[in-house]
């Protein structure tokens, strides 16, 4: 009787962690079922620099004043575009909210007007989702793709 009494418990714990986990399996699913699908982040050089910036003709930001810190060398600025259930939204450093955007990843673009210098460059998904946009020496857009995020010191 003893034993019986030990294996129905030894079951029942056992039934009990397998539920746990698969809750939280599901549950961790749930937390990310937002896939990531570009992450632009503004980075280096810029000093009281106006920019605009679309994603598809979608504005994004729109005339804001770009300031690279001194010890990241970034601005702060940035713009994730995910994937939800049944739409792609972005959001920003600005805006908590969500704002659907049009994607197709075969012809993407991001559009820049920086100082009143227009600029377009076309996303290349293979390069990587992870886009960095920084201000070059001759005070033009660069911008570069990675498959990695990029690490600031």
């Amino acid at each position: 009787m003893d034993y019986s009494i030990r294996v129905n418990k030894i079951k029942f714990l056992l039934l009990v962690n397998l539920f746990l986990v698969v809750s939280c399996s599901v549950h961790e699913k749930t937390i990310s079922s937002d896939d990531l699908i570009y992450e632009v982040i503004l980075g280096d050089y810029f000093t009281e620099d106006t920019l605009t910036l679309r994603l598809n003709n979608k504005i994004i930001f729109n005339e804001v004043i770009l300031r690279s810190r001194g010890s990241m060398g970034v601005t702060g600025k940035w713009l994730k575009v995910k994937k939800g259930s049944n739409n792609f939204f972005s959001i920003t450093s600005d805006s908590a909210e969500k704002e659907q955007v049009e994607i197709n990843s075969s012809d993407d673009f991001i559009e820049t007007i920086l100082n009143n210098n227009h600029q377009i460059f076309k996303i290349k998904k293979r390069k990587g989702k992870y886009i960095l946009i920084s201000k070059d020496e001759l005070g033009k857009i660069s911008i570069a793709q990675s498959v990695k995020r990029p690490i600031f010191d």
